[in-house]
Order: C-alpha cells, then structure tokens, then sequence
C-alpha cells in the first residue's frame, strides 16, 4: 500500500509543498528515533513503541507532540539508540526504555533531559546535535 499523493511537475509546486508542511509543523514538537542497524540492535523498536505509548498517556496534557520520526542512521552509533527532539535539536545519546517517561514529561514542560546529553572532554553538556564534535562539520538531513 502507498500513500495516494499528487505527482509535483514543477519546482513551484515543491516550494509550494515544503511551505504548507514546514506550516503545519509550526509550533509542533518533533521527536526522532534513530533505527538505522546500530540503533536498532540497541533496541531502537522498542523505544518506539514506548515513546508512542507515552505520548499516548501525556495526550491529556494538551501535548504538543504531533510528530514521531523514525529516521535513518545518525552515525554516531556507539552512542545509540540517539532521540533528537525538534526545534530545538535537543540530541539525548545512549537511551533506554527507562528514559522515555522522563523525556516526554520534560519535553512538554520545554526543559531538558541532563543525564542523556553529550559531554565534552571537559565534562561540559552539549544540547545541540550539530554541537556535538563528531556532528559538527556535518550537514544532517532527515
């Protein structure tokens, strides 16, 4: 089964696409599970399953959670399973199962997970995926 979607003949009708859905994501949070192998061996499933769980559970708190991604291969798959939540690009390495309560109830209260951040070799936590040195000189692309 596919998904039933007009066919765009012109770079017009793209821009005019990527406009209406950077539109409908305004004000929405995104979260977005890695399941590339590495991942996916680090139970990346199951933490789908229990972030959609979770979600479910919080929708009461008028969340605004509208989007759940599961994505390719970050790359950094020693530190998996990897969760980056969007706008902020809040990236949490190394999570489990027992993490995603915390994640969900701290995303909607816009605060941040502190123990599943990157450390730097100073011990200082980064947020941001692409501050992270081995993202760094990257282009990400989801």
């Amino acid at each position: 089964m596919g998904i039933n979607m007009k066919k765009l003949d012109s770079l017009n009708e793209l821009n005019k696409k990527v406009s209406q859905i950077k539109k409908d994501l305004e004000d929405k949070i995104v979260i977005s599970i890695c399941s590339g192998t590495g991942c996916k061996a680090l139970a990346s499933d199951d933490l789908l399953k229990a972030l959609k769980k979770e979600i479910k559970k919080s929708s009461n708190k008028k969340a605004r959670i509208l989007v759940i991604k599961k994505t390719g291969c970050h790359g950094y798959c020693e530190r998996g399973p990897i969760v980056v939540v969007y706008p902020q690009e809040i990236c949490y390495l190394g999570v489990t199962e027992k993490d995603i309560p915390e994640i969900v109830e701290s995303t909607l209260k816009g605060e941040i997970v502190e123990h599943l951040l990157y450390r730097d070799e100073e011990g200082n936590r980064v947020v941001k995926e692409s501050d992270i040195p081995f993202y760094k000189y990257q282009k990400r692309i989801i």
